[in-house]
């Protein structure tokens, strides 16, 4: 069995991001490390994220930095990964590509504890870097410049510690002394001889600071400091020109003096950044200054947070400029918090000579830290960018660019405003989050899924009938599986696993592929749908009166137009009417009485209407358009004449008003011969090669300078722009057989007699042809640049063939290729040709004088491409030779079932061709393969393309769009409708989010419930989802150590009426008063009490007098202990009353001010007002402790994530979701088309006027029980119409030390319809407006029976308004009812239907359950199990048991007996994460580490089912047969999910698999040994180039002895050449090693690899091409091919 692997969407999640200037000096850019990807970010000036460029390299990335030797003009990038190298890149802005300078090995591959890669820091001045591995080794490598500016690296320095493991590694800013780096390390080499452990608890973890000596290029352990045990990161702090330090001899108390002289403490600017280091512990920031002098602050936490829970920083950034510098630390909760370093500035004093002013001296007396602003998600790395945006890589949630709201305010400012945090010895510090950003604004966004919990994969069909389509199938894949047991690659009989040749059954509902996603975790989960397809923007929908046929768009000048003027629709049916007056019959001229001439108005038809581009678009009642006809084809000519191509002739349309008419019938010389020779043609009608209609226009093409016409009568016309000036009065006559052609006329003129006077172009017949046979089809290409003409014209025949003949004076229609798309050319046509020029330079639409009449600016190097539509859907593309016209590279692809018709239209700056069929499909160039221009690309080459689906509704015809908002849009006719829309190009993703349900908790397993139909009331049948338009999606959320809603709304409560109770008491112990603006005080009848709250500090001075006053009883509300909250649940303190007073954590007004302003420092006034005591106000509920605890609880979830809790609890869910599905003949008004879909999808069925509820039932377990796994079971003994919803829980589960619960429970829930009855708010239909209408669509869902039976209402006015603003809705819902719960010995995680049973998998137990009336009965058991079941799949009466660490069991259900059996097991141990059944006896699965596997049974064992007798003795103490490995691959990523699915019609059925990180991948079956034979030799061929880069010695020898012609290097900005061209992995890594991490590669084709081939080098294509002895062009395309096959 072979497979070939494809990875459809890249991993989302981030491990490391960094920013830097990698393309030029001032570049705003992020470099991105994901799992496997390299990325760079360009940071637009609104802060949106464009990719750059990304590489992928084939091993695992661990980290990654960024340094600039000084000199350079950018950053380079140095990489640790699993290759055993160290790697040093730099980024080409002229490939586009990220190349490698150094990789130097140094160790073994892979992720190993002592192999070095884990840690990289470099010298800021980047000397040298040392790169560390988690325990033991660290190397040292010095980096310098030669004499060419090229970057050298020494050989490595060791600087190993024995026995130490590292946490964190940072380097030293010690100017240009010795480089120095600090090491976070811990010593267990006493740990490890003291069998006791006492040792291992004393153990010490240090700060080792280790410095390479230049001049002996030596590295040694400088010294070492002890810091806390729970340490887990050193960031290192630069120093500045002038950097600051403490005086010697200052004492701690004296230090502490000076940081409470507040007028004359600020912060640090950057030239006074003292250098040293953080280090960051649970709960304190320790700053070691170069004196070795320590500084330690507490980090403020949430209040609800529990006291026991740790709170790390994980992510850091710095911003230094010359005024300021401060660190953004993020904890692992989301919050930011800002540090800053503070100075004490002695103020000046005169000498002692009185000459002079002494200077005024400054040291460092400490840090600040204080709370700056909340994300929504931790962060695995935060960076700050030049421009000053700030990135963020969540770990969950979306990655994000915010912008400071406000930094221009003094940083200082936030140092003297705030109170200084005390010293460790005070007590912990609480603060309260704001409620939304305030201080940050997002900006641009990047997708991140991360995790993928699941998935389903299908049509409507498969995703409502898909469990019953197993159940029908179990015994014909049974039967006939041993029948096609033949190896679909040519040999073996036991490699047969996918379907094939079941197109039929599948139809056209293949074409609508879906796929529901569960990814995210927390409060970030969500349900996503997505389709294949590249997502569109809807901006504008007009309804039309009649179905439109074309839809062209124009400008009006090509030198200075840089937007489309005019929108031009046309049908053949009327799409409005006008009215125009004609003449009467009449009197007299001269006649004055009332019977004069009379006129009267006519009523015409308008086939064409033409619509002005504005700031709305709008309709045009009279244009100089005829518009009484049908048009054929609208352009812009380059004299800026517009051309209208109608079914009669052609109009000429200029700017000055005046047009020009053709009619096609004057063009005939004698009417009397055609019409004999018509009649001789019609006895080969019957043939249906000819036709015998009146001559009329049937096709009609042009460019900017050429024009083709081909009449019904078979004549081709061939016309030329002459731009030369006509004389003045002059006519303009035909130049072709005499013919003649109507004056310029005014379009409001009678009269048609006047000459043609002012200059301009003269459109001259050069050539007419009569053909003997129909043409269905024409197209010509764009004039290039510098010539007068396209030299070639395509023409469609009806005998199948489409000819390519010349156009050039010499040889005019000398037919130069033919090519034939099908050999019965009576059941074949072609529909639509187009001719596509592009070129290897990126142009906006909007061009210039080089602009064509499309907008395409084309440059001296092009590639030319004829394209070919089909009536039966097939899409045909080849290249056009530029010097002879032949065709070649011929590649064809089915894109549905419908005539395919192609559009030229504008994609990611380079012109493209929409082709409409079934589906749209836009063909452009690939933007994934960077050509730069001049580089790669030789004779006979072509451009890379591509074809990509476009996730959108059915399209008829489609012209490129550009305004002032936006350049590359479209606009497009569908049906009836016209549509203005934007076409995402730029998205890495090949999918299109389409639904997007928010979920509370993370989503653990998901099933999809068949339709239910039940007996209802009155003896009806009623249905859950009758006209299949939705699916009812049952899952479950689980998630630990948070509160659950039901808890925490008590504990809102509670903690409410307990702040009323203290906030009265308060009030009642002092009187309030007004004092002008000092604001409101509190004053006490016996003493004025002073208390200063901040958030952060309480004065103490008047603390105990507080507490001595806050202790009366009260009757009402008695003292003592009011908050009556478990502490299991809820880990934070009882609250007294008297501790009201003494909290710190009571909003100032200042803060107040704050939060409204939403500034990000305090002002000076503000400032220096609230030293003062005079703030104070009556205390309201809210601002006490436990108001705030209750605020708190009540915070957005989405922003704030859940509240924390002990360990031990659960929140859990089981919500039953109702999400909309596309059908197969659907015309997509119930499909989404854009990205931001989750509203508009939540609309009901077509024709509905309420938003459809998505959550339709919700049950929440207590908080000691957790879901882990649920199945959709039907009974034997119970009818058959009666459903049921089982569920696995655990309670009081825990983790450590070990896994165990108290008990496990299957829950069984029956599944009831209910009919519920709602009035809902009808939305009135607005009237037709032409204009942007977005709004307007929205309320035109409205049923036409809906809107019937409103207007038929004759009632009374009241009553029809009643009635249209509300009608009665009645829907059928499922909804969940508990039958019983059953207990069980252990943790249910899996549960499968078992032949009317239910099969439970209980720790290492596999049970089978029969449902009772009181609890589940218990038939029969195995036990022999090895550690714990995780999944089940059942397949008729066998059974696949998933073990959590000895990977699958193949168990069979002896039914005479009671008995489950383990009949086969395998030899390799796997913790198995997914699988997914390929046949009845093949088994695809992917363990925790990423190893995709596929396992089958052996010959002998496959028909143990039906062997009576026992199966014998096992093998190695497991089951009598083992399973044989057909394949093995390395994902790097660990597959969360996997199915069996067809992504597309008449596509192959593949293997979809989703990762934890986000991606998405396929694996496809080969069909035949001869591609399997081609694509290992291409997998072999570029293996071996992966990691060949010349030496500059050899590179510099090539140079010389290579030939103009063949050299294709290019000159890095570094100066190095690379002659053989950027290798496949940038990092070094061994592709074979790579994907035999943990087992040997066998079975697996890598096509990510092999797709490669197009982004190579020419040069290295005919190199590779050589040795499988074909040609590139050859090898592209059964690349292509076979990508063709998946999507």
């Amino acid at each position: 069995m072979n497979l070939y692997s494809l990875t459809l969407q890249q991993s989302t999640a981030i491990n490391s991001a960094v920013a830097g200037s990698f393309s030029d000096n001032r570049a705003n850019e992020i470099l991105v490390a994901k799992e496997r990807l390299l990325e760079i970010y360009k940071i637009d000036e609104n802060g949106v994220p464009h990719i750059v460029a990304s590489a992928n390299v084939f091993g695992i990335i661990r980290t990654v930095q960024s340094f600039r030797l000084s000199g350079q003009s950018k950053d380079s990038i140095v990489v640790g990964s699993d290759s055993g190298k160290l790697s040093i890149l730099e980024y080409d802005p002229k490939r586009e590509k990220i190349i490698p300078i150094h990789s130097e090995t140094f160790g073994k591959t892979g992720c190993r504890r002592i192999i070095p890669g884990q840690y990289v820091a470099v010298d800021p001045t980047g000397r040298a870097l040392m790169i560390a591995a988690i325990e033991r080794q660290k190397l040292v490598y010095v980096l310098t410049r030669d004499s060419s500016s090229h970057i050298t690296i020494s050989s490595p320095l060791e600087a190993h510690s024995t026995n130490s493991v590292v946490y964190s590694l940072t380097s030293i800013d010690v100017g240009l002394g010795n480089p120095q780096f600090a090491c976070l390390e811990l010593n267990h080499g006493a740990a490890d001889k003291d069998s006791t452990g006492a040792s291992a608890v004393a153990a010490e973890k240090q700060v080792v600071y280790y410095e390479l000596d230049l001049g002996l290029n030596t590295v040694v352990k400088a010294k070492s400091e002890v810091v806390e045990r729970s340490a887990n990161l050193v960031i290192g702090v630069p120093a500045g020109a002038s950097a600051l330090n403490t005086l010697p001899g200052t004492s701690d108390a004296e230090m502490e003096l000076l940081r409470n002289d507040g007028d004359n403490v600020s912060a640090c600017t950057g030239d006074e950044s003292p250098g040293g280091i953080l280090v960051c512990s649970d709960g304190v920031v320790t700053f070691i200054s170069p004196s070795e002098r320590k500084f330690s602050v507490k980090i403020p936490r949430r209040r609800v947070v529990p006291e026991e829970n740790t709170c790390l920083i994980v992510a850091h950034t710095k911003r230094k400029w010359k005024q300021m510098i401060f660190f953004l630390l993020q904890s692992e909760y989301g919050d930011l918090y800002i540090l800053m370093f503070l100075k004490h500035t002695t103020p000046a004093a005169p000498s002692s000579s009185h000459l002079r002013t002494q200077a005024p001296k400054s040291q460092l007396v400490g840090i600040r830290l204080t709370y700056f602003d909340t994300l929504p998600s931790p962060s695995t790395s935060i960076a700050i960018l030049r421009s000053g945006y700030l990135f963020a890589a969540a770990e969950y949630g979306e990655h994000v660019v915010y912008r400071f709201s406000s930094l221009d305010g003094e940083l200082e400012e936030e140092a003297r405003a705030r109170p200084m945090l005390g010293d460790r010895r005070d007590g912990p510090l609480f603060f309260y989050p704001h409620t939304k950003l305030l201080r940050l604004q997002p900006m641009g966004t990047l997708p991140n899924n991360t995790p993928v919990t699941g998935i389903r994969v299908g049509s409507k069909e498969t995703l409502l009938h898909g469990d019953e389509g197993w159940k029908k199938g179990e015994g014909r894949d049974r039967d006939r599986g041993r029948e096609r047991d033949r190896d679909r690659t040519g040999g073996s009989s036991s490699s047969r696993v996918f379907e094939e040749g079941e197109e039929d059954e599948k139809g056209a509902d293949a074409d609508n592929v879906q796929l529901m996603e569960l990814c995210g975790r927390g409060a970030h989960s969500k349900l996503k749908i997505l389709r294949p397809g590249r997502s569109v923007n809807v901006l504008v929908t007009q309804q039309l009166l009649e179905k439109a046929t074309g839809v062209w768009t124009v400008k009006i000048d090509h030198k200075e137009d840089s937007v489309h003027r005019y929108i031009i629709v046309s049908s053949d049916r009327p799409l409005g009417y006008t009215r125009r007056s004609g003449e009467g019959s009449s009197s007299s001229s001269s006649s004055s009485s009332s019977s004069s001439s009379k006129r009267k108005e006519v009523v015409i038809p308008k086939r064409t209407i033409v619509l002005r581009i504005d700031e709305t678009i709008d309709q045009l009642d009279e244009s100089s358009f005829v518009d009484d006809v049908q048009t054929l084809h609208v352009a812009l000519l380059a004299d800026d004449s517009i051309l209208q191509i109608h079914t009669h002739g052609f109009r000429r349309i200029f700017s000055d008003q005046r047009v020009i008419d053709w009619d096609a019938k004057e063009s005939t010389k004698d009417r009397d011969r055609d019409r004999d020779r018509d009649r001789d043609r019609r006895k080969d009608e019957r043939s249906g090669l000819i036709s015998s209609i009146s001559p009329s226009i049937a096709h009609g093409v042009c460019n900017e300078r050429q024009v083709v016409l081909n009449t019904r009568g078979g004549k081709l016309l061939y016309f030329e722009l002459n731009t030369a000036d006509v004389e003045d009065g002059a006519s303009v006559p035909w130049t072709s057989g005499g013919q003649s052609q109507s004056q310029a006329t005014s379009p409001s003129s009678s009269s048609s007699s006047s000459s043609l006077k002012g200059s301009g172009g003269v459109l001259q017949l050069v050539h007419s042809v009569q053909l003997d046979i129909d043409v269905t089809a024409l197209a010509i290409g764009d004039v290039p640049n510098g010539a007068l003409r396209f030299d070639y014209l395509a023409v469609a025949f009806a005998n199948g063939t489409v000819g390519m003949v010349s156009l050039k004076k010499s040889s005019f229609w000398q037919r130069l290729s033919t090519l034939t798309v099908s050999q019965q050319a009576t059941h074949i046509s072609i529909s639509n040709l187009a001719i596509l020029t592009v070129s290897n330079e990126k142009t906006a639409s909007s061009s210039s004088s080089s602009a064509t009449s499309s907008g395409f600016s084309l440059s001296a190097q092009t590639w030319s491409y004829l394209c070919v539509g089909l009536s039966n859907g097939i899409f045909s593309r080849s290249a056009i030779d530029p010097s002879t016209g032949a065709l070649a590279d011929r590649r064809i692809r089915s894109l549905g079932t419908q005539p395919v018709r192609l559009s030229k239209i504008v994609a990611d700056g380079n012109p493209a061709i929409l082709a409409l069929s079934s589906s749209p499909w836009l063909f452009m160039q690939n933007r994934n393969i960077k050509i730069a221009p001049g580089v790669g690309m030789s004779a006979g080459s072509v451009m890379p393309m591509v074809l990509e689906r476009i996730c959108t509704t059915h399209l008829d015809g489609a012209a490129p769009l550009s305004s002032s908002e936006f350049s590359e849009g479209c606009v497009a006719i569908s049906g009836s409708s016209m549509i203005v829309l934007l076409i995402d190009t730029a998205s890495p993703s090949p999918f299109t989010e389409t639904f997007s349900q928010p979920l509370t908790f993370t989503p653990r397993k998901m099933i999809v419930l068949p339709p239910l139909q039940m007996p209802g009331k009155g003896g009806f049948t009623i249905a859950s989802n009758k006209n299949g338009t939705h699916a009812t999606v049952a899952l479950i959320e689980t998630d630990h150590a948070v509160l659950n809603p039901t808890d925490k709304q008590a504990m809102k409560e509670t903690a409410m009426r307990n702040a009323i109770a203290v906030a009265e008491e308060a009030n009642k112990r002092g009187k309030v008063k007004e004092e002008g603006e000092k604001g409101l005080k509190m004053v006490k009848e016996e003493d004025e009490l002073n208390v200063k709250m901040e958030g952060t500090e309480v004065l103490n001075a008047k603390k105990d007098e507080a507490e001595d006053a806050m202790d009366v009883e009260d009757e009402e509300h008695p003292s003592g202990k009011e908050l009556k909250i478990d502490e299991k649940q809820f880990a934070i303190r009882e609250y007294d009353d008297k501790d009201f007073l003494s909290e710190r954590m009571q909003l100032s007004s200042e803060e107040e001010d704050e939060d409204q302003d939403g500034n990000i420092f305090t002002s000076s006034a503000s400032s220096s007002s609230s030293s003062s005591a005079a703030r104070l106000r009556p205390v309201k509920p809210e601002d006490t402790a436990l108001g705030q605890i209750a605020g708190q609880l009540g915070l957005p979830e989405a922003l704030y994530g859940h509240p924390r809790c002990k360990t031990g609890l659960w929140a859990s869910f089981i919500r039953l979701l109702r999400v909309p599905l596309l059908s197969n003949d659907s015309d997509g008004s119930s499909d989404s088309s854009t990205r931001n879909s989750s509203s508009s999808s939540r609309r009901g069925e077509k024709g509905s006027d309420q938003p459809l509820q998505p959550t339709i039932d919700v049950i929440e377990f207590p908080s000691d029980e957790a879901a882990f796994s649920l199945c959709h079971v039907q009974f034997q003994t119970r009818p058959a119409d009666q459903h049921f919803l089982a569920v696995g829980t655990a309670k009081n589960l825990e983790f450590f030390p070990n896994r165990h619960c108290s008990e496990g429970i299957i829950h069984i829930y029956a599944i009831k319809l209910e009919e519920e009855t709602r009035r809902v708010k009808v939305k009135k239909r607005r009237g037709h407006r032409h204009g942007n209408d977005d709004e307007d669509d929205e309320d035109d869902d409205s049923s036409s029976d809906d809107s019937s039976s409103d207007s038929s209402d004759s009632s009374s006015s009241d009553q029809r308004s009643s009635k249209a603003e509300y009608r009665t809705v009645t829907t059928v819902v499922e909804k969940l009812e508990l039958v019983h719960s059953t207990v069980v010995d252990d943790v249910p995680y899996a549960i499968a239907p078992f032949k009317g049973r239910l099969l439970a998998g209980c720790g290492h137990a596999l049970r089978v359950f029969d449902i009772g009336q009181k609890r589940l009965l218990n038939k029969c058991c195995n036990k022999k199990f090895p550690n714990c079941i995780v999944s089940i799949s059942v397949l008729n009466d066998r059974i696949i048991v998933g073990d959590i660490a000895e990977s699958f069991h193949i168990v069979r259900y002896r039914r005479d007996m009671n008995q489950i059996e383990i009949c086969a097991d395998t030899t390799v141990p796997r913790w198995t994460l997914s699988h997914t059944l390929l046949d009845y006896d093949t088994i695809a699965g992917c363990d925790r580490f990423g190893q995709f596997f596929v396992e089958r049974l052996p010959a002998d064992a496959q028909d143990m089912d039906e062997d009576p007798t026992g199966l014998g003795k096992g093998l190695l103490n497991g089951a009598p047969f083992k399973m044989e490995e057909l394949c093995e691959y390395y994902l790097g990523e660990a597959a969360t999910a996997m199915e069996k699915v067809t992504l597309r019609m008449q596509g192959e059925e593949c293997l979809m698999y989703t990762t934890a990180v986000g991606g998405i991948g396929v694996m496809c079956p080969f069909k035949n040994r001869s591609e399997v034979g081609f694509f290992t030799k291409l997998e072999a061929s570029l293996r071996e180039l992966m990691t060949q880069v010349e030496s500059p010695d050899e590179r510099e020898l090539a140079q010389s002895a290579s030939d103009a012609s063949s050299s294709a290097s290019s000159t890095l900005s570094s100066g190095i050449s690379l002659t053989k061209g950027v290798p496949l992995s940038i990092v070094g890594r061994e592709h074979m090693s790579f994907r035999s991490s943990y087992i040997p590669v066998k079975g697996v084709i890598d096509g990510d690899l092999c797709e490669m081939y197009a982004s190579m080098e020419r040069r290295l294509q005919e190199q590779v091409a050589d040795e499988l002895e074909m040609t590139p062009v050859e090898i592209q395309q059964k690349i292509e091919e076979m990508r063709g096959r998946i999507i």
